[in-house]
Order: C-alpha cells, then sequence, then structure tokens
C-alpha cells in the first residue's frame, strides 16, 4: 500500500471499522469518497490536515456528507461524533466538494 495514498486497498484492513469505511468511501453520498482526491490535490494526508486518528477517520468515512441546507447543523453533529475540529472539518469538505466538482 502506497502510504500517501491510502484509498488503495490493503489486503486486510486493520479493524472491521476500517473494512466498512473503504467500502464507504465507494459511495459518492459518504464523507469517505472525498478523501482520496482531496490528498491527490493537496499532497497531504487528510487525517494530517484534520488533525485526526486512523480511528476518527474511520468515523468519518462512514458519516454521510453534510446537506447544503443544513450544512452548519450536520458538519458540528459530525465534528462531535468523529472528534475533529469543526472549523477544519468545513473547510476540509468544501474544498474537497469542490475538487471533486472541477
Amino acid at each position: 500500500m502506497n502510504p500517501k495514498f491510502p484509498d488503495q486497498i490493503p489486503e486486510q484492513p486493520a479493524s472491521p471499522m476500517q473494512r466498512a469505511a473503504m467500502i464507504a468511501s465507494r459511495s459518492p453520498r459518504m464523507i469517505g469518497s472525498l478523501f482520496a482526491e482531496w490528498e491527490r490535490s493537496h499532497g497531504q494526508l487528510a487525517a494530517e490536515h484534520l488533525g485526526a486518528t486512523a480511528s476518527d477517520m474511520a468515523a468519518l468515512a462512514l458519516c454521510t456528507r453534510p446537506r447544503p441546507a443544513s450544512w452548519a447543523n450536520d458538519i458540528a453533529e459530525i465534528a462531535v461524533a468523529c472528534g475533529i475540529d469543526e472549523s477544519r472539518l468545513s473547510e476540509f469538505l468544501r474544498q474537497a466538494i469542490e475538487i471533486e466538482g472541477s
């Protein structure tokens, strides 16, 4: 596995949650689907940027994307649930969604 781009699936993920996160990353409804393109664009791991652990990132990957009509509330809930700074998460998701749309 290339440590710079963890979207390349390893043979045996470390935990059931990480396996679920890898599967979720294939769905455009899930936040995990945004990690790889953001990392390619920025040359940095999303976890490093967010100051998150592997466990935090697995939990984040399993979350559905925030809804535009309730962005702030959804971001606040996701940030608390995943232990990630709310402002960093919002910035990350806005950038990732922009990259995805370009």
